[in-house]
C-alpha cells in the first residue's frame, strides 16, 4: 500500500482493495511475511477474541469436508498458544461464528488464493482451495500474533471486559471490546496469492548430519509459517532400505514408518514431502561396496576432483547402459515412494555426472554421443517414476551443456531443476533456454550456509532474488531452496534461517513491503524488491524465528553472516564457501583461496567484525526459547571456528606460506590447542537437534585439521 499517495486522490490504485473508509497502515501490518499482494486498514475499533472462540469451516461439497478439518485444526492449536480455546460448531449456512473458514471456488478465481477480512462483524477467511485455506490461516495467524500486545480499541471502551457467552458472543460475532488476552487486530482487508505455485524447501540429510523427528517437525512448523508447500529431503544413504543394510548402516538413517508419519505431519500443515534420491551420479555409498561396485561407470574408481562427500577415487555414477543400474533404482524407489502417500512427485537427482563416458560406456558414448547416452537413462528413471504414479524432477546442470538439439528430446513430462548458488548465476539465461524450449522447470537457489562457517548474507538475499525474478518473467513451475551439507555439514541450522525467511517471501511475492522504515525513506518506487533488503530480513527473523523482542539476533545472525565480505578473497576465494571454511577445513592444501585476494588487514577486519557481534550478544537481554538455545550455542561455536581460521590464515600469509605445515613449530602447536575445545563443542552442540550417526564423519574432518597443522597427517 502506498501511504505516500496524494489523499486528494479518490481513484484506487492496483495495491488497494475497494474499501469504505481506508485508512494510514498501521506500521505493524508492514511485518506481514509474505507481503500480501493487496492490503487495506479499515477506520475502525481494533478487534480481539474472547477466551472461547467460535470456529466453522465450509467446504465447496460434502466430499471437501474432512479436507478442512487439518486447516481448523491448526488454527485451532495456534490460537491456544495466544490462551485462546476454540468451539467448532456445525457447518450449516445461518450459523454466526467468530472465525469462519469458507471454500470457493467459483468466488476465488486462482489456485492457493485467499481473501482474509477482519471486522467487527468476524473474521472471515474465503480460499480457492485447500492450501488457500491454509494460508488464510497463516495471514490470521501472524496477524494475532503481531498484535497481541497491542492497544485493543481505540474506543471509550477499550478497559472493559466482555462477559458474554459463547453462544453470545457468537450471534454478535467479535466484540470491539477488551477482553483479558488483550489482542488488538486492525481492522484489515486482504487478498492475497503466489507469484509460484510451489515455494520449497530441500535439505540435505546425506552428508553426515541427520535431524532428529522433533527437529524436523520444527522446520515444518516454520516452512508453514512463511507460506511454503514443499519439503524435500535429499537422500543418498539416509533412508533404511529393508535389503541395504551395508550402505546406510551407522548412519542413524530414516526408517520407512518415520517419514510416513512426517509426510502426515506435513500433510495436515500444507506440506508436500517429496523424496529426493539421487540415481545416477553422486552414488558412491553405494559404489564404495563389493556388492553394488559392478554396477558402477568406474567400478575401480575416478578422480572428477574434489567431491562434497566421500573419498575422491571412488566409484561415483551408475552405468547408464547397464540394465542391473535401472533395476536397482527401480527397487529403491519401490521400497521409498509408499512412504510418501501426499505427493505426486519426486526427484530423481541425475546431476554432476562428470564420469560418464569415461569407464565402462565409453563406447557407446563415443558412438552416440554422452548426450545420446544421459537422455536415454533419464527416460529409463522416468520410467520407473510413471510407473508409480510420480512425475520426476531432476537437476538441470548436465542438460543445460547439451546443444537444444538434445533438449528438445526431453520428455515433456519432467521438470528441470534449474541451480545456482552464486550472485552472479545466469538464472534469467538459463531460464529464458528452457521456457523457449518447452522444459518444464524451477529455480533453485541456496542458503549460501554450507562451506562458510558463519553464512553469506549478502550472497544469499541476492542469488534467491535473481533466481525469483527469472523464474517468475520464465514461467517457472516454482522456486526450491537447497541446503547443502558440503564437507561434513559443520554449519549450525540457524545460518539457514535467513535464506528460508527470505526465499519463502519472495517467491510468494517479488515485490515485498519494507518490514522496516528508514527515517529518511527514499522516494516510493512500484518495485518493492529495490529496497528491500537485510535490514527487513533481520527484523522479520527477531519477529517469527527468533521471538526476540530486543531485536538483537537477526541482525546479528545477518550480520555474521557477512564475515566474509571483510576477508578480501573476492568472488574466486568465496564461491560456494568461503575462503575461511577452507583454511580451517582444509589446511593441508595450496589453496588458490589464499592468493585470491585475502589480507592479513582483512582476515583482522573479520575478527574485529565477528567479536563486537558476539557482544552484541553478550549485551543483550534476548532470552531464546528452549528449542533455539542450542541454536545461540551453534552460532558461537561457529564464529569462533571463524576467527580461528582467520589465525591461521593470517599466520600462512605473514609468513609467506601456501600450506599450513611451513608455520613455525610453536605457531602450528598453538593453533592446534585452539581447534581442540572448539570441535569438543561441536561434537556436544549437535546431538541436541541431530542423530549421533555421520557426526564421527565430521569429528574426523576436523581431527584431521588438528592433525595436519601438527604435521601428523597427510592431505585429504
Amino acid at each position: 500500500v502506498d501511504d505516500n499517495a496524494d489523499s486528494t486522490d479518490s481513484t484506487p490504485t492496483v495495491s488497494r482493495l475497494p474499501s469504505r473508509n481506508v485508512i494510514s497502515m498501521d506500521p505493524r501490518l508492514n511485518l506481514l511475511w509474505p507481503t500480501p499482494k493487496q492490503i487495506v486498514q479499515l477506520d475502525g475499533a481494533y478487534i480481539t477474541l474472547p477466551r472461547e472462540t467460535t470456529v466453522v469451516a465450509f467446504a465447496s461439497n460434502e466430499n471437501e469436508q474432512p479436507a478442512v478439518g487439518p486447516v481448523v485444526a491448526r488454527l485451532t492449536s495456534e490460537l491456544q498458544m495466544l490462551g485462546i480455546s476454540t468451539v467448532q460448531l456445525a457447518p450449516y449456512e445461518l450459523v454466526s461464528a467468530h472465525i469462519t473458514l469458507r471454500l470457493n471456488c467459483h468466488v476465488i478465481p486462482r489456485p492457493q488464493m485467499f481473501r482474509l477480512s477482519v471486522e467487527d462483524r468476524g473474521v472471515n477467511i474465503i480460499a480457492s482451495d485447500v492450501l488457500g485455506l491454509h494460508y488464510g490461516v497463516t495471514s490470521f495467524i501472524q496477524l494475532a500474533r503481531l498484535c497481541h500486545a497491542a492497544p485493543t480499541s481505540t474506543s471509550d471502551e477499550s478497559d472493559t471486559t466482555s462477559s458474554k457467552s459463547a453462544s453470545e458472543t457468537s450471534e454478535d460475532a467479535v466484540s470491539s471490546a477488551n477482553p483479558p488476552l488483550a489482542i488488538g487486530i486492525p481492522p484489515v482487508k486482504i487478498s492475497d496469492f503466489p507469484d509460484l505455485l510451489v515455494r520449497g524447501y530441500m535439505l540435505d540429510v546425506s552428508r553426515n548430519k541427520v535431524p532428529r523427528l522433533q527437529t524436523l517437525r520444527e522446520l515444518v512448523d516454520l516452512l508453514v509459517l512463511f507460506k511454503y508447500n514443499q519439503l524435500q529431503l535429499y537422500f543418498e544413504n539416509t533412508f533404511a532400505y529393508r535389503d541395504h543394510k551395508q550402505v546406510w548402516d551407522g548412519a542413524d538413517p530414516y526408517h520407512g514408518q518415520e517419514i510416513l508419519e512426517l509426510s502426515h505431519y506435513c500433510h495436515a500443515r500444507g506440506i508436500e514431502l517429496v523424496p529426493n534420491q539421487n540415481s545416477f551420479g553422486h552414488f558412491h555409498k553405494f559404489l564404495q561396496h563389493d556388492r553394488y561396485r559392478a554396477l558402477a561407470e568406474c567400478p575401480d574408481g575416478v578422480d572428477i576432483g574434489i567431491r562434497p562427500s566421500g573419498a575422491r577415487h571412488a566409484p561415483f555414477s551408475l552405468c547408464p547402459i547397464d540394465r542391473g543400474s535401472i533395476r536397482l533404482i527401480n527397487s529403491l524407489y519401490s521400497e521409498l515412494i509408499p512412504h510418501f502417500p501426499h505427493t505426486r512427485v519426486l526427484h530423481a537427482g541425475l546431476d554432476e555426472t562428470a564420469d560418464v563416458g569415461m569407464g565402462r560406456s565409453k563406447r557407446a558414448c563415443d558412438e552416440s554421443g554422452v548426450e545420446a547416452v544421459y537422455i536415454d537413462y533419464l527416460y529409463q528413471v522416468r520410467g520407473v517414476a510413471r510407473a508409480h504414479q510420480r512425475t520426476m524432477l531432476f537437476w538441470a546442470d548436465m542438460v543445460q551443456q547439451m546443444p537444444d538439439e538434445a533438449l528438445l528430446d526431453l520428455p515433456a513430462d519432467v521438470i528441470a531443476c534449474e541451480w545456482g548458488y552464486e550472485d552472479s548465476h545466469p538464472y534469467d539465461a538459463r531460464c529464458a533456454r528452457l521456457a523457449e524450449l518447452g522444459v518444464a522447470f524451477m529455480v533453485c537457489p541456496g542458503t549460501s550456509s554450507w562451506n562458510s562457517l558463519t553464512g553469506r548474507t549478502a550472497n544469499c538475499i541476492e542469488n534467491i532474488r535473481q533466481a525469483v525474478r527469472a523464474g517468475i518473467t520464465h514461467g517457472a513451475v516454482g522456486m526450491l531452496l537447497t541446503d547443502w551439507g558440503d564437507f561434513g555439514h559443520t554449519q549450525p541450522r540457524c545460518l539457514s534461517f535467513p535464506a528460508i525467511v527470505a526465499a519463502g517471501g519472495l517467491s510468494w511475492n517479488a515485490q515485498p513491503q519494507r518490514a522496516v522504515q528508514d527515517e529518511s525513506p527514499a522516494a516510493p518506487t512500484e518495485d518493492w524488491s529495490n529496497t528491500w533488503g537485510q535490514a527487513d530480513l533481520a527484523r522479520l527473523l527477531d519477529t517469527y524465528v527468533f521471538w526476540d523482542a530486543t531485536n538483537t539476533m537477526g541482525d546479528v545472525v545477518c550480520e555474521l553472516g557477512n564475515t566474509y565480505l571483510h576477508t578480501g578473497g573476492g568472488a574466486t576465494g568465496n564461491n560456494n564457501g568461503t575462503a575461511l571454511f577452507h583454511l580451517l577445513v582444509f589446511p593441508s592444501r595450496e589453496s588458490p583461496r589464499l592468493a585470491s585476494g585475502l589480507t592479513v588487514a582483512g582476515l583482522r577486519s573479520a575478527v574485529k567484525h565477528i567479536k563486537r557481534l558476539v557482544a552484541q550478544m553478550d549485551a543483550s537481554e534476548y532470552e531464546p526459547p528452549a528449542n533455539l538455545r542450542a541454536d545461540m550455542d551453534g552460532l558461537r561455536i561457529a564464529a569462533d571456528m571463524a576467527v580461528l581460521a582467520s589465525h591461521i590464515g593470517q599466520a600462512m600469509l605473514r609468513c609467506s606460506a601456501t600450506t599450513i605445515s611451513a608455520l613455525p613449530a610453536t605457531q602450528r602447536t598453538d593453533l592446534a590447542n585452539r581447534v581442540i575445545p572448539i570441535l569438543d563443542r561441536l561434537v556436544e552442540n549437535w546431538k541436541i537437534h541431530n542423530r549421533s550417526g555421520g557426526l564421527e564423519q565430521t569429528r574426523q574432518l576436523l581431527q584431521h585439521t588438528i592433525d595436519t597443522i601438527l604435521g601428523s597427517s597427510s592431505a585429504l
